[in-house]
């Protein structure tokens, strides 16, 4: 027992161990009995005795990362370097916004129940998706951290029986198609109308109709190069005429180096969700997304009878069985595939959107 000068009492073990001294406090008397002090010594010899070094576990936790610094890592050293900045958004976003608290406990600390809970609770609050999302990145950071030797326990997120999610079929049917092209005509905000109508005409992900830049854009060959896709690689989207004409028209009035510039910290458009919505709210349409549009050009595409091949590739989609193909597949069928795809769609439209823009002609025509 030691015993200060103010008569504190704590109970200590004093020891060596690898022919180092150590100690290991206990605690103060009168809290800590006589008779559990003698309890945890004896536990602490038992464990000695097994060649087990509790003092030196003990430092171990303390110097041990906690998960927030440890997704940090994990996002610095693996994710960065390798993944487009979407999906670095993405990550990021989904940590902040779901680990919280959790975020500050020790690696180790955490067990699978904590992630389990977490899993529920985002999923009541927030949507099974987004729920199994998060379990995929908690996963992925454990998983990368122990690969690097900073992480030597379980994976707590490993076993964590995921939501079932529903496979999304949503796109125009026949019958919103009029009213759809009726409420888009009637946008007063033209770059929300534009912005809608490159996403049906390109079928390209949101994040990249967003960041469009007019460096990536050749008017004349009509095409679009976007430099970086989900796939990490980039991806030529050919620019069919309802396409060609609203960028040639915004092209007369953008002097940004961004289709859709925005005042933002980012530069271009962010995602405008409530504009979404009031322009289906005109249209009387429910539960369409805006990813929804890309699928729609896919869907019309297949309903016209185009090959998977084809309509994969007008969409910048990549497979391991389609690879050999798209390396040597050109645009011109593709363009053809699009474009009938866009003319079934439009036809449906009581008044074209835009007709006061006549297309550039391609070089040599």
């Amino acid at each position: 027992m030691r015993v200060t000068h103010t008569g504190s009492k704590t109970f200590i073990i004093r020891c060596r161990i690898d022919g180092r001294p150590e100690y290991k406090t206990l605690g103060k008397f009168p809290k800590l009995s006589v008779e559990n002090a003698q309890k945890a010594t004896q536990e602490f010899l038992s464990k000695l005795a097994r060649g087990e070094n509790p003092v030196q576990q003990k430092r171990d936790i303390k110097a041990e990362m906690t998960l927030d610094e440890g997704f940090a890592l994990f996002m610095d050293k693996q994710v960065k370097p390798h993944r487009a900045i979407r999906t670095i958004e993405e990550y990021e976003r989904m940590y902040k916004l779901h680990v919280g608290k959790l975020g500050n406990k020790r690696l180790t600390a955490i067990t699978y129940q904590d992630i389990d809970r977490l899993h529920a609770n985002i999923g009541k609050n927030r949507g099974k998706y987004i729920a199994n999302r998060v379990v995929a990145v908690l996963q992925a950071t454990y998983t990368w951290l122990a690969k690097k030797r900073h992480y030597s326990g379980e994976n707590p997120a490993w076993g964590i029986e995921r939501f079932k999610e529903e496979s999304r079929d949503r796109f125009l049917q026949t019958d919103e198609l009029p009213k759809f092209f009726d409420a888009l005509a009637n946008e007063d905000n033209i770059t929300i109308r534009d912005y809608v109508l490159l996403s049906l005409m390109t079928g390209a992900r949101k994040e990249n109709i967003l960041s469009m830049r007019w460096e990536d854009i050749d008017l004349t060959q009509e095409v679009w190069r976007i430099p970086n896709t989900k796939s990490q690689e980039p991806a030529n989207i050919p620019l069919i005429p309802a396409a060609l004409q609203t960028l040639i028209a915004r092209r007369e009035r953008i002097t940004s180096e961004w289709v859709f510039p925005s005042r933002g910290k980012k530069g271009h458009l962010a995602d405008p969700k409530r504009a979404w919505r009031k322009l289906l709210d005109r249209a009387g349409i429910e539960n369409l997304r805006l990813h929804d549009l890309r699928r729609s050009m896919g869907s019309w595409q297949a309903i016209n009878q185009t090959s998977l091949t084809v309509i994969a590739k007008s969409l910048g989609q990549k497979s391991t069985q389609a690879a050999a193909v798209y390396s040597r597949l050109n645009l011109d069928p593709v363009r053809e595939s699009m474009e009938q795809a866009a003319r079934s769609m439009m036809s449906f439209k009581d008044e074209p959107i835009d007709s006061n823009v006549t297309p550039l002609k391609k070089a040599g025509k």
